[in-house]
């Protein structure tokens, strides 16, 4: 949310992907978030607008997150900055404005350029391993390119012969592709089939003892 003097300037749904198991690390996301039912979405905007005059918030940005149990919203936190993992960068190619600048315009009392309509979607599915070991190759990278198949970004996060991690937390991931479509859900549909066509080789870190 962009906040002005206490009211909702702009709202924007993100719904996000999670593991499974005990670490539900956020594996990608789509905005905008429209494939969740009406009812949870006027039930977000109405409980984020009630939080922002309990704590009697004035102008800026909040990024709120919340789990979704039987189309009832539960918030985990909110914090007064601006969400990571290139969700700007998914609002902007959706909603057509700049949220840094129209937040700059709002902390400075000038009129922002918002647009609360969607054009289209975005969506970002993350590369990772569930086991660990010592990245030989990746089989693909080669293939994406910006501009085509409408993928806007992707990027790794490693190189060949780095350790990768098990995931454990969003640091274990280890590259990206960012997709445009006509909705998030398509998008994020395109960013994983993407993904999905990469081939990752890891091989077992090998421990050595000196005798």
């Amino acid at each position: 949310m962009l906040v002005h003097k206490g009211e909702i300037e702009f709202f924007n749904i993100t719904v996000k992907q999670t593991a499974d198991g005990n670490f539900p690390v956020e594996l990608g996301h789509n905005v905008p978030g429209t494939d969740i039912p009406n009812t949870v979405q006027k039930r977000l905007h109405t409980y984020i607008k009630m939080l922002i005059e309990a704590i009697e918030v004035e102008t800026g940005i909040l990024h709120a997150e919340w789990i979704i149990v039987e189309d009832t919203p539960y918030i985990i936190e909110c914090a007064g900055r601006a969400p990571g993992d290139l969700i700007f960068t998914m609002v902007r190619e959706s909603y057509n404005f700049c949220p840094y600048k129209a937040t700059l315009n709002l902390l400075a009392n000038n009129k922002p350029d918002i647009n609360n309509i969607p054009s289209n979607g975005a969506g970002i599915a993350y590369l990772y391993s569930y086991k660990s070991g010592i990245l030989e190759s990746i089989n693909g990278i080669e293939k994406l390119k910006k501009g085509v198949d409408d993928v806007l970004d992707f990027a790794l996060f490693i190189n060949t012969g780095d350790k990768i991690n098990e995931l454990k937390s969003s640091w274990d991931r280890i590259g990206f592709v960012l997709c445009k479509g006509i909705d998030g859900v398509t998008a994020f549909r395109k960013a994983k089939e993407k993904v999905n066509e990469l081939q990752i080789k890891i091989v077992q870190e090998m421990n050595l003892h000196e005798s």
